[in-house]
C-alpha cells in the first residue's frame, strides 16, 4: 500500500474545507431545527433567538470561521442576523462547571434552538431541556456519549455533526 505525504499547506486546505463543510451541515442541522419553532410563528412577529455556548472566553470571542460560516449560510437562505435572527452568545470562560449554569440560563431565556460546540456543552444543553432542539458539533461518539440513542435514529431534540468517529472511519487508515 502506498502512502501519501502531505504537506503543510495542504492539510491546512483539508481542515479549512473540513471546517467549511462541516459549518454547511451545522447551518443545515440549525435550520432543520429552526423549522419547528420558527415557521410555526405568525408573519410579523419576533426574531429567531438561537443560543450559542461557547466553552472560551467573551473576550476572546467565537471561532470566527465557524460563526462566520454558518452566519453566511444562514444568510445565503435569507436569515439576516440582528433582524429575523438573533444569536444570544454565553462564555463558559474555559469552565466546564460554568456549562450547565449557562444552558439552564438559555432555557430560562426561551430560546428556539441551542447550539454548542463541544462534547462537554452538548451534554449541558441536553441536561437542561428535552424540548428546545439542540445543534451540536462534537469530537465525541454521541452515543457513547449519550447524547443520542443511535446513529440511524437519535432520537429527542438533539441533532448536529461529530467531527472524529473510529465506527464512521473503518479501516480506512493511511
Amino acid at each position: 500500500m502506498t502512502r501519501r505525504r502531505w504537506n503543510g499547506s495542504h492539510s491546512r486546505k483539508v481542515l479549512e474545507s473540513a471546517i467549511n463543510h462541516k459549518s454547511a451541515i451545522l447551518v443545515g442541522a440549525l435550520l432543520f431545527a429552526l423549522c419547528s419553532t420558527v415557521q410555526a410563528q405568525p408573519q410579523g412577529k419576533s426574531p429567531a433567538h438561537v443560543g450559542w455556548i461557547w466553552y472560551g472566553s467573551a473576550s476572546a470571542g467565537p471561532l470566527p470561521s465557524i460563526e462566520t460560516s454558518i452566519i453566511e449560510g444562514l444568510e445565503e437562505l435569507g436569515y439576516v442576523d440582528g433582524k429575523t435572527i438573533v444569536f444570544e452568545h454565553r462564555f463558559a470562560e474555559g469552565r466546564p462547571e460554568k456549562l450547565p449554569m449557562l444552558a439552564a440560563a438559555l432555557v430560562q431565556q426561551k430560546v428556539d434552538v441551542i447550539i454548542g460546540l463541544g462534547g462537554d456543552i452538548a451534554t449541558a444543553a441536553k441536561k437542561a431541556t428535552r424540548t428546545i432542539p439542540i445543534v451540536v458539533g462534537t469530537s465525541d461518539d454521541p452515543v457513547r456519549a449519550s447524547l443520542i440513542s443511535s446513529l440511524a435514529r437519535p432520537g429527542g431534540n438533539i441533532t448536529g455533526v461529530t467531527f472524529v468517529m473510529d465506527e464512521l472511519a473503518g479501516n480506512n487508515r493511511g
